[in-house]
């Protein structure tokens, strides 16, 4: 198959949710691909959809196709449809999936708008401004990959991605040397560690939403926990930057 070029998480996002839509209608899968084709604008998922659509035809299943285009359908996105087909709730799933890249969609949009605001308030104010939101840009992006790694996992284990697989997916948010150590974390708990002792050791993590996490392991309540620790990081990150954005108050100490 030829290599094809990724797609944006908006597209994707479109595309998922139109899935949710039309399954949980009780319109059946390869009707679902034919509608969604004919409204999806010429492009690598246009083509990754006629050629699936007629995959399916011939047998195989949406997460075996989807497995097959790694540029276009990330580890998560495969883990979490194939646990959808397996459990008979795909609809539910890919509604999950969709909402997972529409709030990493956002959030993407929100920092940009920091970024134009800084731009636009430099030219009144100098550079000064645009610095400062920069700085913060850079000190809280670990932040916002930590946001995303935890709402991952608040997606994919109420999908019924098993938690092993689910820790190895969402590892893929981070990069380099950081994939590996929270890929360390599924070896971990295959050896029954406890999963927040395994996360707090790679020190890639926050105090707060590790604190989530050991309160989920100990009520049963993961997935929740997981998504509050994902809204608890965006929270911070915002206010972080609206902080830098407005500077000093008029009334503090020079």
């Amino acid at each position: 198959m030829e290599k094809r070029d990724s797609v944006s998480p908006y597209a994707l996002g479109v595309y998922l949710r139109q899935f949710a839509v039309l399954i949980g209608a009780g319109v059946s899968l390869i009707r679902t691909m034919d509608t969604i084709g004919k409204a999806t604008a010429e492009g690598p998922l246009h083509q990754a959809n006629a050629e699936m659509m007629a995959e399916i035809e011939a047998g195989s299943t949406l997460s075996a196709c989807m497995l097959q285009r790694p540029r276009l359908f990330s580890r998560i996105v495969v883990s979490m449809v194939r646990a959808g087909e397996v459990g008979g709730v795909l609809d539910e799933t890919l509604d999950r999936l969709a909402r997972y890249l529409e709030s990493d969609l956002d959030l993407r949009e929100r920092l940009y708008l920091y970024y134009e605001l800084a731009r636009l308030r430099s030219a009144e104010a100098g550079a000064e401004v645009e610095n400062r939101v920069r700085e913060a840009l850079d000190t809280t992006r670990d932040r916002v990959t930590e946001g995303l790694y935890w709402r991952a996992l608040g997606e994919m284990l109420p999908a019924g991605v098993p938690i092993v697989q689910a820790l190895e997916c969402a590892a893929e948010v981070f990069e380099g040397e950081a994939t590996a150590a929270v890929v360390q974390v599924a070896r971990g708990l295959r050896e029954h560690k406890p999963l927040t002792s395994e996360l707090e050791r790679t020190g890639l993590f926050s105090p707060a939403p590790l604190q989530l996490c050991a309160i989920g392991e100990e009520v049963g309540a993961l997935d929740l926990m997981c998504l509050k620790a994902g809204e608890l990081l965006e929270l911070q990150t915002l206010a972080a930057l609206r902080e830098a954005l407005a500077g000093p108050s008029a009334d503090a100490p020079a």
